[in-house]
């Protein structure tokens, strides 16, 4: 039983020791902040809005504070990064981006929704 076990545990982990560190990985790094113009631009004096889940689809990162994030993402198996919008928010602009290869910010526009009743 306990030699199943280990065998069970050793194949599983396989793909883990088989990567290379830093194989095709992105740092990723952003902003979500309140687009109080709605230009989908992050202008002077719009602030971050924190605790926004970001993702790649496969790890998710909460936005900071001041609305900042990093996530480390593997280009080969994701393509694009995305926020989940609030409850009490609209996006502005699209709600995911496309990754590139060379990396730059990925910044996100939310809006205060207006209530509906």
């Amino acid at each position: 039983m306990k030699i199943k076990l280990a065998l069970t545990i050793i194949f599983l982990c396989l793909p883990v020791l088989a990567a290379e560190p830093g194989t095709n990985q992105l740092t990723i790094n952003g902003v979500v902040f309140n687009d109080a113009d709605q230009n989908g631009v992050r202008d002077k004096g719009e602030k971050g809005i924190s605790k926004v889940a970001v993702s790649d689809g496969s790890s998710v990162v909460l936005s900071d504070k001041n609305g900042r994030f990093r996530l480390v993402t593997n280009t080969n198996e994701y393509h694009f990064i995305f926020v989940t919008v609030p409850a009490g928010y609209a996006n502005t602009a699209e709600f995911y981006q496309r990754i590139n290869a060379v990396g730059s910010d990925y910044n996100f526009g939310l809006r205060v929704a207006p209530e509906t009743k």
